[in-house]
């Protein structure tokens, strides 16, 4: 799960940089004792989403939406507290998340394609989300090396892949 901590480090800063720092504190903490059907932290799901979309290059609100997309269907945390937290616009993506998921699913592949799908239509609703990615893939230098991320992440199988804590820069635990 650090490897989106590794690219939170390497496409965002300053204020952006901790909003998704804090989102990952608050989703893993908030999903800290759920574990998956395989047995493994639920966390991960919610992590290999944003890192996708990360990939995608789309703008830290509906990073932080990806990461917090289950919170409020799935543990104690409420719309206000994340209205409070991270504000108006993450909230409405997190909302529009989990109102598309009343949806009833043939097989857990296209469960998943479907959580994609959701941040998506959440993310064009949100007035800066498709903006902020328009701006970003029209002159960002950081689209580009989130373009050559997105490329060998197609050819990696690897998802929220966990990398020595040494090789990340002073992260808070």
């Amino acid at each position: 799960m650090e490897a989106i901590l590794m690219k939170i480090y390497e496409f965002y800063t300053g204020d952006e940089r901790d909003m998704l720092l804090h989102a990952y504190d608050f989703a893993r903490e908030a999903h800290r004792n759920q574990k998956r059907a395989s047995g493994e932290p639920y966390f991960i799901h919610p992590c290999a989403v944003a890192e996708i979309l990360i990939d995608l290059g789309l703008d830290a609100e509906t990073i932080a939406a990806a990461l917090l997309h289950d919170v409020i269907e799935d543990t104690p945390v409420t719309g206000e507290d994340v209205r409070r937290e991270f504000g108006e616009n993450v909230l409405t993506l997190v909302s529009g998340v989990t109102k598309l998921d009343k949806i009833v699913f043939k097989s857990q592949e296209e469960e998943e394609a479907e959580n994609f799908r959701k941040i998506f239509i959440a993310s064009t609703s949100s007035r800066t989300s498709i903006r902020s990615w328009r701006s970003a893939t029209a002159s960002s230098t950081s689209w580009s090396r989130r373009s050559t991320a997105f490329s060998r992440r197609a050819t990696s199988t690897a998802r929220c892949s966990v990398v020595p804590s040494t090789s990340i820069p002073s992260i808070r635990r």
